[in-house]
């Protein structure tokens, strides 16, 4: 029997009170960092963009698109929530398993409980771990970099995710659950063209696939049936089909009901490539214990890295250092370097497209070169990259620092006060949650989520429509 069966019933038989607690207290810190990306996403282009397609579309107002006060079918307001949560690339990231986890799932259990009313904080919460965890357990399971490939591990868990959760918060039972995946599974897409040539289809990428679990979850509820074997199956099944038949089966299932895969989500500090933070964090270092470094007096910047992240972040060099998009600026590892350097820290409005032509950052950013760290790549290759830096100056002196764990990865995770620290900041940059008590309201809610009674309440919170264009 197919390893997916194995997954579903695990989720259709597990009630929250059997979800231990370290996992239910990383789920509300996992929600309110998820809606501050949403909240902040929402000020881009490409957001509104898609917010006036919708709207246009018009249809029945079954869920809210947040900041717009409008309503649409719920397939296109998981769409247009999930794109608002990912275009900055400041949500959260599952390292090993490559997956932004919270997005996948937060926007589409958000939207489904509005669906369906009288959707419960204990549900929700549920629903959120249980998502997270299957499609997490799903993308481990593959041995071969997906780099190889151009696959996207995160839009493909974000599908499977998505489906996930919309079956346990609609109650199915496990025919039609695995009907629902079988449906997803056939939609499943996504590559990581959009991050070589920096285009904004990176976010709308990550809302089909939420979108697709919405559809696949809702097509079975009206008696559509799906493939069952979609994982193991040798013609057609996930792993064959996408990772030429090279997986771990264990992984699927190992320690499943001990070991919840969302208390391995890391939170982002930075709004760019996680790739990016141990070099940021490994700069704040050297400026801490050295003093302020001016930039005109450096030399160069030598930062080593896995192959990974070297190919990501760090190539092809000359549009690395002249990202000419937001997209391109938050998967560019010499501008945000840079930026680290001259600014004395890495922000949101530092990937704007005014921000793109600091001149002082664009000079520095020449002076940045990665490399293939070749102790880095032997003791952790394809994960997450650590970052070995080393800045020379002009005077001859050089200061290093390397750093293989940061601020909001799980060996040294944000709490929730830092969490909703960071909320308040994506609030202020957005310009839509301008009201400190809705703030305050919706950060005390994530606190107490497993109270509320209806769901409901945090959602209208999040749909104002009274805010400016700024």
């Amino acid at each position: 029997m197919d390893a997916m069966r194995d997954l579903v019933v695990f989720i259709i038989k597990k009630e929250y009170d059997e979800i231990p607690p370290d996992a239910i207290e990383t789920a509300k810190k996992v929600v309110l960092d998820c809606i501050g990306a949403i909240v902040a996403g929402w000020r881009t282009d490409v957001s509104k963009k898609v917010i006036a397609l919708v709207k246009h579309w018009k249809g029945k107002g079954e869920a809210s698109i947040y900041g717009s006060g409008i309503k649409a079918p719920l397939p296109w307001a998981v769409l247009a929530n999930t794109a608002m949560g990912r275009i900055l690339d400041f949500d959260d990231l599952h390292e090993p398993a490559v997956m932004h986890g919270g997005v996948a799932v937060v926007p589409t259990g958000l939207n489904v409980s509005e669906y369906m009313g009288g959707v419960t904080g204990k549900d929700f919460l549920a629903s959120v771990v249980l998502g997270i965890d299957l499609a997490c357990r799903i993308l481990r399971a593959p041995l071969a970099n997906p780099l190889n490939s151009g696959i996207s591990h995160s839009f493909h868990g974000g599908t499977f995710a998505a489906t996930a959760v919309t079956c346990k918060l609609l109650g199915f039972d496990e025919t039609l659950f695995m009907n629902a995946m079988g449906i997803a599974y056939s939609q499943i897409a996504g590559n990581t063209l959009c991050v070589e040539e920096g285009s904004t289809n990176i976010a709308i990428q990550q809302g089909l696939s939420s979108q697709a679990g919405v559809i696949s979850a809702l097509l079975a509820s009206k008696g559509i049936t799906g493939p069952r074997n979609i994982l193991e199956a040798r013609r057609g099944g996930y792993f064959y089909t996408f990772h030429s038949g090279t997986f771990e089966k264990q992984e699927l299932t190992r320690e499943l009901g001990n070991r919840y895969e969302i208390c391995q989500l890391s939170t982002k500090p930075f709004p760019c490539c996680k790739h990016i933070h141990t070099s940021i964090e490994s700069i704040a270092s050297i400026i801490e214990e050295n003093g302020e470094i001016l930039p005109e007096n450096i030399e160069r910047i030598e930062v080593g890295l896995n192959e990974r992240g070297y190919q990501l972040v760090g190539q092809p060099i000359s549009q690395k250092r002249r990202p000419k998009t937001s997209v391109e600026a938050i998967w560019s590892l010499p501008y945000a370097v840079a930026t680290a350097v001259v600014k004395k820290n890495v922000m949101l409005e530092d990937f704007t497209e005014s921000a793109l032509e600091n001149s002082a950052v664009l000079g520095l950013a020449d002076k940045v070169f990665p490399y293939i760290n070749e102790r880095i790549e032997k003791s952790a290759k394809g994960i997450i990259s650590p970052a070995a830096v080393l800045v020379k100056l002009k005077d001859g002196s050089s200061y290093n620092c390397e750093k293989w764990i940061v601020k909001g990865h799980p060996q040294n995770p944000m709490d929730m006060q830092e969490v909703a620290r960071k909320f308040r900041y994506c609030a202020a940059y957005s310009r839509w949650l301008r009201s400190s008590f809705k703030i305050e309201k919706i950060i005390s809610i994530c606190n107490r989520l497993e109270d509320i009674g209806d769901m409901k309440e945090l959602s209208d919170l999040i749909t104002n429509n009274n805010h400016s264009e700024g």
